[in-house]
């Protein structure tokens, strides 16, 4: 780092301790000047610096619930951009250990604060591949699972996750854990505290702590023990217990819809939507693995002509498999969408409805929220709104990482023109027709996946928390119960 950029990390510092906004907001635009001509490493640290603007103006105005509460969190959006922007950098991979930590973990803490906690899972567990003792990531994904188990209504999954938490909150604290200098004094009183208030809960419930996690069976055929020990792996199950276990207990999809009620002239629906919804999401995830590991009967293509095209193109029912894991994968976004418009009765025309329009007013023009939304405190349904900007804003879409990028053009491409795999790298792309490595397409279909998945759970959560307030609103109704509190997340100081 050169003595000019060292300053400016010093000076945004001073800045955010005094909780300068005017100041901060300068500083902001002085990463973003420097950004223009800087090259390597500089490149990785400008966009980190500037993200730590944003940061400490959001900590600045933390007691503010109008600014902490809205939906359009520009800070907090430009935040993740930043963060994400240091993370494409060629650079970033050659960083020291620590600053990858850094980056990948204050990322992991804005998505908890945006109401995306799986994200954040993803991040946190990626800024622990590099340094598996960093103290802050072990310490911010146990809150983080905390007050995931919180948000979750199935009490033995509660207690299986908040146990996860406690382990992570113990490793944190642990002789070998790597802290920054000062930080262990000033953050290990709360982490002990929070620790003891989890031990605490789970020796009043009787929490078994010798409870097997690996007692189901993965299986009776040696393939569906691959096939489940894959989707554990790449956590895909459509159970919560997935972000924080990779043992058998885990291996079920058994997430629902919470409890629920109807007036008494309603039809109860929603659980067979839902029902669509995983069964689209579950063959999704087969076709990809198929295509993947399972080879083509023989004599699938036998006796089919085909012609040598000359670019190594690779041919065969595993590439239709790939094609539709990723078609099925993408459409459920839209039937999310459906989902939303008729439960929150939003009353427009099914035919207009998608994931990128439903949540404004102005379908045409995505820019006023409408007012169900705008106005709901409820941070997991913020969060499916932040998921769609991942599929549908530009600015998003722009420093996505690889796996990401392009989802929404992918789609349209897929749908509506030619694309073709092939067993080496991409060949020269066209209007009409793409051509992708299968190795490139396999990526991005199961960052799809993972995103379906994610805002399934984010579904079911979010209308927990709305059931939990219709239900307090509305005492005295009379109606049909279907049986089957938002939180803002404090995290620890920004690195």
């Amino acid at each position: 780092m050169t003595k000019d950029i060292d300053d400016l990390a010093d000076a945004i510092d001073a800045a955010s301790d005094a909780g300068d906004e005017e100041l901060l907001r300068k500083y902001g635009t002085e990463c973003e000047r420097r950004l223009a001509s800087a090259k390597g490493m500089d490149r990785v640290l400008l966009n980190y610096f500037r993200a730590n603007t944003y940061s400490a103006i959001i900590e600045a105005k933390r007691d503010d619930e109008n600014y902490t509460w809205s939906w359009e969190q520009s800070d907090g959006v430009q935040d993740v951009l930043a963060l994400r922007r240091a993370i494409v950098e060629p650079a970033f991979e050659t960083c020291p250990a620590i600053r990858i930590c850094q980056i990948r973990t204050n990322l992991a803490n804005r998505f908890s604060t945006l109401g995306r906690p799986v994200a954040a899972n993803e991040q946190w567990l990626k800024a622990l591949e590099v340094e598996p003792h960093f103290a802050k990531a072990l310490a911010a994904r146990g809150q983080g699972i905390r007050f995931l188990a919180e948000n979750l209504y199935v009490r033995g999954h509660n207690l299986l996750m908040l146990a996860a938490a406690r382990s992570l909150y113990n490793a944190a604290l642990d002789e070998e854990s790597v802290w920054e200098s000062g930080d262990r004094d000033s953050l290990a009183p709360r982490l002990n505290e929070e620790l003891r208030q989890i031990t605490s809960y789970l020796k009043k419930v009787g929490f078994n702590e010798s409870f097997d996690l690996n007692q189901w069976s993965l299986g009776s055929t040696e393939q569906e023990r691959a096939y489940r020990s894959w989707c554990l792996r790449q956590r895909l199950f459509l159970n919560p217990l997935n972000e924080t276990h990779t043992c058998s207990v885990a291996a079920t999809d058994v997430l629902h819809l919470p409890d629920h009620n109807y007036k008494i002239e309603e039809n109860p629906r929603f659980p067979a939507y839902y029902n669509l919804l995983k069964q689209e999401y579950v063959s999704a995830r087969y076709r990809l693995y198929r295509a993947v590991y399972e080879d083509d009967p023989e004599f699938l293509m036998r006796d089919v002509l085909m012609l040598d095209s000359g670019e190594g193109q690779a041919l065969g029912h595993y590439t239709e498999d790939l094609r539709a894991a990723f078609r099925s994968a993408y459409s459920i976004f839209d039937k999310i969408g459906l989902f939303l418009n008729d439960y929150f009765g939003i009353g427009l025309d099914p035919r207009k409805v998608t994931f990128r329009t439903i949540w404004f007013e102005n379908p045409n023009n995505p820019v006023s929220l409408r007012p169900v939304f705008k106005d709901n405190h409820n941070w997991i349904l913020r969060g499916l709104f932040f998921l769609s900007k991942d599929l549908f804003d530009e600015a998003f879409k722009e420093v996505a990482e690889p796996d990401a990028a392009n989802l929404a053009r992918l789609r349209h491409q897929v749908e509506h023109r030619l694309l073709s795999f092939q067993h080496f790298p991409e060949g020269e792309c066209t209007e009409t027709h793409w051509i992708l490595s299968a190795d490139t397409f396999q990526d991005k279909t199961l960052r799809l996946l993972k995103m379906a998945r994610e805002a399934l759970i984010y579904l079911s959560l979010a209308m927990h928390v709305e059931e939990t307030r219709r239900e307090e609103a509305s005492k005295d109704e009379k109606g049909l119960r279907i049986s089957l509190n938002p939180r803002r997340i404090d995290f620890f100081k920004r690195l």
